[in-house]
């Protein structure tokens, strides 16, 4: 979605690909954290960025669903809007994932 936003800027009354993008950096930085500290037993540390992660992700989820859907609902036009929806369809968890997880 953020690719075909970013060919409608000039539809949108603000620019907000950077914010998200920022957000996505901090949270991988929060869980690099939360990783080190578990590594190194640091139960303050780990607990401070698991915190600080789940305050960002607050955030973060509200700007998605208040500022950055709305615009793009504005912005796009309808083929757009099937390209992103034929995109996100095609997405499979796997991709998300190095290795096999089992819970």
């Amino acid at each position: 979605m953020f690719k075909i936003m970013l060919e409608n800027l000039e539809n949108m009354y603000c620019a907000p690909i950077p914010v998200m993008l920022h957000d996505h950096d901090t949270g991988r930085q929060y869980v690099k954290g939360i990783e080190e500290a578990l590594k190194n037993r640091n139960a303050e540390s780990m607990i401070q960025h698991a915190t600080d992660h789940y305050y960002l992700l607050q955030d973060h989820i509200y700007k998605e669903d208040n500022i950055l859907y709305l615009m793009a609902e504005e912005a796009l036009n309808e083929e757009q809007k099937q390209q992103v929806d034929l995109l996100y369809n095609k997405v499979n968890i796997e991709d998300f994932f190095e290795k096999e997880i089992n819970f």
